[in-house]
């Protein structure tokens, strides 16, 4: 069906500045979320979602990397991927570590995304009561990166 006059005149482009109110709004309820998730998982966090969300951004990057190395077999911060068939499950295991020592412990269905293409800090299945972003497939995002690019 072709818009008529009428209707077109009721669609609108949201501006810059209410782009960027919409993707405030989403960074501060992830960020509330990372906080609820915390708390249910060790009750006396203190970090404010923020703090937690920065702490997670940088493993998700270095997970990521090593996520890349996996796939092409190579050797990153002493994994060697294309030669020890127990390098990822030791990266793996690494990461894991660090994720509980941010957390203050892991979260149910949390894993380590081997999938270079996608992000590498994940749970699922989705915690009830935790608004967490998510991905396509549906997986909740610990550190996602929420700006115009990654609607």
């Amino acid at each position: 069906m072709i818009p008529r006059p009428a209707q077109l005149e009721r669609i609108r482009v949201m501006t810059k500045t209410e782009k960027m109110e919409v993707l405030q709004r989403r960074r501060a309820a992830h960020h509330v979320a990372l906080e609820t998730l915390a708390k249910l998982i060790n009750p006396a966090a203190k970090a404010s979602g923020l703090e937690l969300w920065r702490k997670l951004n940088r493993l998700g990057r270095e997970a990521h990397a090593g996520a890349t190395a996996y796939c092409n077999g190579e050797t990153i911060n002493g994994y060697k991927f294309g030669q020890d068939e127990n390098a990822w499950e030791n990266f793996s295991a690494m990461i894991t570590a660090k994720v509980s020592k941010i957390l203050g412990g892991i979260p149910a269905g949390f894993f380590v995304n081997g999938d270079a293409r996608g992000y590498a800090l994940k749970i699922h299945p989705p915690i009830e009561g935790v608004n967490l972003e998510k991905d396509w497939g549906g997986n909740q995002l610990l550190a996602p990166v929420i700006d115009l690019e990654n609607q």
